[in-house]
C-alpha cells in the first residue's frame, strides 16, 4: 500500500535524514488513515522526539490516547508511546512531564516486557523524587523494594536513603 511504501522510506530515512524521515512518516500518517500499524504510529512519534518535535509528538500521543479510549486494542501502542515519551522527557529533566507519563504507563495494560514495566516503575519513582514529591518517591521505592523488579536493591537503597535524610532534618529542626 502507499502508507505501507511511505513508512517504509521513512523508516529507512530515519538515521540518514531525520527531517525527510519525519516528513515521509507525517505523509503516510496523515495521508492513510485506514492503513496506519502500530509499528509506523511508533516509528512517527520516535521521529517527532528525534528530531524534536515536542509539539507534535505531544498531539500525536494525545491522539493516541484518545483512540484508546474508543478501540482497546490500541492500549499496547499507547503504552508503548507513553514510555517512549516519558523516557524522552525524563532525559532532558521534564520530571513533571516524565511523571505524568510513567503513571500513563503504569495505568495502560498490555505492549510492554515486564522488565521495562518494571523500570518504568522505577524512574516513575526517579522522577517524583527529582520533582520534589518526596514522599510519593519514598513509597513508590518502597513498593519496588519489596517485588521482584530488577531494580529493587536500588529502589531499597533509595528509599533507606530519604528516610535517613528525613530523620536528620527532624533532628537538626
Amino acid at each position: 500500500t502507499a502508507y505501507a511504501l511511505d513508512a517504509a522510506i521513512g523508516k529507512a530515512l530515519t538515521s540518514i535524514d531525520p527531517q525527510r524521515a519525519l516528513a515521509s512518516l507525517e505523509q503516510a500518517y496523515r495521508s492513510y488513515p485506514g492503513d496506519r500499524t502500530p509499528e509506523g504510529t511508533r516509528d512517527l512519534f520516535r521521529a517527532c522526539l528525534g528530531t524534536n518535535q515536542v509539539g507534535k509528538a505531544r498531539e500525536l500521543l494525545a491522539d493516541i490516547e484518545n483512540l484508546a479510549k474508543q478501540d482497546v486494542t490500541l492500549g499496547g501502542l499507547l503504552r508503548r508511546i507513553a514510555y517512549d515519551w516519558a523516557e524522552f522527557n525524563y532525559a532532558r529533566q521534564d520530571y513533571r512531564e516524565a511523571v505524568n507519563a510513567y503513571t500513563l504507563v503504569m495505568n495502560t495494560p498490555g505492549g510492554l516486557l515486564a522488565t521495562d514495566e518494571q523500570w518504568a516503575a522505577y524512574q516513575r519513582a526517579n522522577a517524583l523524587f527529582f520533582a520534589g514529591e518526596l514522599e510519593s518517591a519514598q513509597e513508590q521505592y518502597l513498593t519496588i523494594a519489596e517485588s521482584s523488579s530488577p531494580w529493587a536493591a536500588e529502589a531499597r537503597t533509595r528509599a533507606d536513603v530519604m528516610q535517613l535524610d528525613s530523620r536528620l532534618r527532624r533532628t537538626t529542626l
